[in-house]
């Protein structure tokens, strides 16, 4: 006897940002429902975009003199950018 097995549904997913996989926590046959949390992104990417347009918003307002320019960027954004800076020779 032979045949094929095939799913009773089947449901495409997609997420609203791009990343790689991180976990995935159902297997093939798992029963999942609406708002089940099924597979988790690296946050890394993402958390890196909204920290830089953090940033470019603090700079904006401090453009237009809603914040002093001092506050404007933070200083976890100005760190590393003046570790990367070397001494003039």
């Amino acid at each position: 006897m032979s045949g094929t097995l095939a799913a009773e549904e089947q449901v495409t997913l997609g997420f609203k940002v791009t990343g790689r996989v991180e976990e995935l926590r159902v297997d093939l046959g798992s029963i999942v429902g609406k708002g089940d949390v099924i597979a988790r992104l690296t946050p890394t990417d993402f958390e890196l975009r909204l920290r830089q347009s953090d940033a470019a918003l603090q700079q904006a307002r401090a453009r237009l003199g809603l914040i002093p320019m001092a506050t404007a960027i933070p200083s976890t954004l100005i760190r590393p950018l003046l570790s990367d800076r070397r001494a003039p020779p």
